[in-house]
């Protein structure tokens, strides 16, 4: 229990376990996402023919 503003190691180590899951977890998919679109947007550029474009190398 906190007494005089002081917390204990236990308590001080479930606090940045907390903080470090939780920001993973907001962080992480966002640069998936975002690695994701570019992913997809070198994919489009050599295989053209996946958004039903059969010309090779025509940029939208």
């Amino acid at each position: 229990m906190l007494e005089k503003g002081v917390i204990s190691v236990k308590q001080f180590e479930k606090l940045v376990f907390i903080f470090t899951v939780g920001s993973s977890v907001l962080y992480i998919p966002s640069v998936l996402a975002a690695k994701a679109k570019q992913d997809r947007k070198r994919l489009r550029n050599l295989l053209p023919s996946l958004n039903g474009d059969p010309l090779v190398g025509k940029e939208r």
